[in-house]
């Protein structure tokens, strides 16, 4: 596995996808995720940023996120203890999308979770899926009593891999392909299928019967 895994601890943070992150060298390479997906169907990713100092060097980071080739996002931490997001939705054109992080401008560029869920049918479906993907611009829960998130009862099959690297040393991108568990809904609820839910091990679930997260 390229680049290094950092052990964290926060105070008040008992989410076991945030007890680790991993992070990546200050240099003019790409470190990317290799997702496999279907063809000519919708997806969600979604990336979470805890920095929480794990470097020891107070120094806020900042790089760049891209799906692809595509410029996602930039990252820029200005909170230690606070979970950077960034999330969009895509249709698959080929059978596997990458994620990539690079251009690391202050301290070093890190990721906490990256989620993988598949959408059915026309969820999300624009008439600019072939060309755009959608950014969230929010996301509020109106019905919510608390911030506390909706857990589903869920069966996994099987671990995460991510065993192969791949290194281009023309490009310099650096490629992790990766697999996903296997996901068997247990409470069918329509209402809490439109929520995520993660497991003890870090693991989270999606509407549909597989999902990753990588940590």
């Amino acid at each position: 596995m390229y680049g290094k895994t950092s052990k964290m601890s926060i105070e008040n943070e008992t989410r076991q996808q945030y007890q680790t992150l991993r992070y990546f060298p200050a240099d003019n390479r790409k470190y990317c995720y290799s997702l496999n997906v279907k063809t000519r169907t919708r997806y969600l990713i979604r990336a979470t940023f805890l920095y929480v100092n794990f470097d020891t060097n107070n120094a806020y980071p900042k790089f760049d996120i891209s799906l692809g080739a595509t410029h996602w996002a930039t990252i820029v931490i200005s909170d230690a203890n606070t979970i950077e997001s960034q999330e969009l939705i895509f249709l698959a054109s080929d059978p596997t999308v990458s994620v990539c992080l690079s251009n690391s401008t202050t301290g070093l560029s890190f990721i906490s979770t990256l989620e993988l869920r598949q959408f059915n049918g026309s969820v999300y479906l624009t008439p600019f899926e072939d060309r755009f993907f959608l950014s969230v611009s929010a996301r509020i829960n109106f019905g919510a009593d608390n911030e506390d998130p909706v857990r589903i009862e869920a069966k996994k099959e099987g671990k995460l891999r991510c065993m192969e690297v791949r290194i281009d040393l023309v490009s310099g991108v650096v490629t992790i392909v990766c697999e996903g568990p296997k996901v068997s809904i247990i409470n069918d609820d329509p209402l809490t299928k439109l929520r995520s839910a993660c497991l003890r091990n870090g693991y989270c679930l999606a509407e549909e019967t597989s999902a990753t997260t990588f940590l």
